[in-house]
């Protein structure tokens, strides 16, 4: 064997030491993802920074509140006009605009928020607009027209691919009521009876403490 052979020999990785690497390589990798898996929307994983707000989804996380404040108080017509025609075919009573408003639960404003987020999501992929937070700021003032949503819908997948479903926000707006991390609190699970430990000052907020906690009262009286 010549020289030059036994230095190939010497810097060969051996095929134990190639699959401890690739082993080590799939740990980090699992690591990495169950990171990222547990991020909360309205945020992503910085290496240096942990979680940090995500600009495009933050800004949905604000509308969602501002919304769920704005509509507890003043419901969406379509809301309030639907327990009125409701009302009038059960018990032929018409009532007033104030006395269906007040009918209208938590429940199905928020099922009426996924809903206008769902629309909102898509048409704003949809409109050819800069994807940026301006942008979308402004988007979201406007008032939401979709007369055909299922050709929307079909746009969309056309266009650009598989939609948010709306199960997806759902479960995004009561995991952002119940876990308190849209204000920087980040809830962990210690011991073998999972007792909740909650750290306040985890990460960045994206909502006041202010809103929260009155949006979260009105949400406790459902559950």
């Amino acid at each position: 064997m010549g020289y030059a052979d036994k230095i190939q020999d010497l810097i060969q990785i051996s095929e134990d030491e190639q699959k401890r690497i690739k082993e080590k390589v799939r740990k980090a990798t699992e690591r990495r993802k169950s990171v990222l898996e547990k991020v909360p929307y309205g945020y992503r994983f910085d290496q240096g920074q942990g979680m940090v707000p995500d600009p495009i989804p933050a800004e949905y996380v604000k509308f969602i509140f501002e919304k769920l404040e704005e509509y507890t108080e003043n419901p969406p017509e379509k809301l309030v006009q639907a327990i009125i025609d409701s009302y009038q075919e059960k018990y032929g009573r018409l009532l007033s605009h104030d006395e269906a408003k007040w009918k209208i639960s938590f429940t199905e404003i928020k099922a009426y928020l996924a809903k206008e987020l769902f629309l909102r999501d898509m048409v704003f992929q949809l409109s050819g607009q800069p994807q940026t937070v301006g942008t979308l700021r402004k988007f979201l003032l406007q008032p939401l027209d979709v007369a055909n949503s299922q050709r929307l819908l079909a746009d969309y997948r056309e266009m650009i691919g598989v939609e948010t479903p709306l199960s997806t926000w759902k479960r995004r707006i009561d995991r952002m009521l119940d876990s308190a991390y849209c204000i920087g609190e980040m809830t962990y699970y210690s011991g073998l009876d999972k007792i909740p430990v909650r750290v306040a000052d985890h990460h960045e907020p994206i909502i006041s403490r202010e809103l929260y906690a009155s949006v979260y009262e009105k949400w406790k009286k459902i559950v």
